[in-house]
């Protein structure tokens, strides 16, 4: 290119430039303005859901939950292994530990927003109500994450509205009890069965106090004679609350326990409430997941090969031998469920020949 080239192209770029009018309308605060329309305060309840897709059904909730546990340890992948070994590199600043913290505090400032706007909103009283609900039963279960993961947390209850570079963290027997506080208004005031599928409802709230009582017991001091007696408590409460759900009569355990997983199955009578995934790449993230991350290496197996059948092996989760061990194998439908036992060769190239150099086994035939 010659200079005069060169020349007359950063002579048109400059003309260019100067056509651009880079002024801007500064426009502040407007997130924090209140919008008391109807439509503004549903999309903010239904806000409040978004987050947990991208914890629950990911290898992010899984390896946050499922390591350090006695039923499953590393699998042959991942780099994450360090969260199951305790190594030096698990710190605060891993990304699964950060993340979680910012995506669940989002998910309550949202929730607050939504609960501090709901008494400009105009609309049916009881609609109202038991959208507030739904969103203290999220706002409860995001705590209840985040205490388990992290202890001693800082309770929000209101919307942020200003930066702030300082924080509080409440002891962990005051965040159970704002758990339970928000859990039980959302047990009085969400319906038995929800007009849309994924939306809270009351049996949620219960089987969800259950849990927060019992998990409560596992993370209290129970030194002083007032621990011992509301660890008391806490047992009756679980039991009444998971008596609740049971004695409701809208759920029930199917004939198989193979069916609660059956893909075509989703919406039954086991399942109390579920995290929803959405058929729009631009709203439901990674999509559900938790079908990658258990899978054990087959694909290295003689006579196999990886295809949609079987499912892509992510190997980051292995049950251990503990676990494998509560099952009866002989008669306990459960562990049949659950655990592939057999791989039926799909690659011919792979089966192993005998001394003549005949395969030992065709397609289709077990493999291992």
């Amino acid at each position: 290119m010659s200079r005069r080239t060169i020349a007359l192209l950063s002579a048109a770029l400059l003309s260019l430039a100067a056509c651009v009018d880079l002024n801007e309308d500064l426009i502040s605060g407007l997130a924090n303005q209140p919008y008391p329309t109807p439509d503004v305060f549903q999309a903010l309840v239904n806000a409040s859901y978004e987050p947990l897709r991208s914890f629950y059904a990911q290898e992010r909730g899984f390896t946050l939950t499922e390591f350090g546990t006695d039923i499953y340890t590393e699998g042959a992948d991942g780099s994450y292994k360090y969260v199951n070994e305790y190594t030096a590199q698990l710190n605060p600043d891993v990304d699964f530990i950060r993340d979680t913290w910012a995506d669940f505090y989002r998910a309550i400032n949202t929730a607050n927003t939504a609960i501090a706007q709901a008494a400009t909103v105009q609309m049916d009283s009881s609609l109202k109500t038991q959208r507030l609900a739904e969103v203290r039963f999220l706002r409860a279960l995001y705590y209840f994450d985040l205490v388990q993961m992290y202890g001693p947390l800082t309770l929000k209850f209101d919307p942020t509205t200003t930066p702030t570079t300082e924080a509080t963290r409440a002891p962990v027997d005051s965040v159970y009890e704002a758990i339970i506080n928000d859990l039980k208004f959302a047990e009085a005031n969400l319906p038995a069965v929800a007009k849309d599928y994924g939306r809270a409802t009351k049996g949620a709230a219960q089987h969800l106090l259950a849990k927060v009582y019992l998990t409560r017991l596992r993370d209290a001091d129970s030194a002083t004679d007032e621990a011992a007696k509301r660890q008391a408590g806490d047992f009756a409460n679980a039991a009444d609350y998971a008596q609740r759900v049971i004695n409701s009569g809208q759920y029930a355990l199917l004939p198989r326990f193979s069916d609660v997983f059956d893909f075509s199955n989703e919406k039954n009578a086991e399942v109390i409430w579920s995290v929803q995934f959405t058929n729009d790449p631009l709203t439901t993230g990674n999509g559900n997941q938790g079908h990658l991350f258990f899978l054990m290496e087959y694909d290295v197996l003689p006579g196999m090969q990886r295809d949609i059948a079987n499912g892509r092996p992510f190997k980051r989760f292995r049950p251990t031998t503990f676990f494998l061990n509560l099952f009866d194998r002989t008669k306990d439908s459960r562990y049949q469920s659950q655990f592939t036992r057999v791989w039926y060769a799909n690659n011919a190239a792979t089966i192993p020949k005998n001394d003549s150099g005949a395969p030992k086994f065709q397609l289709g035939d077990t493999a291992v």
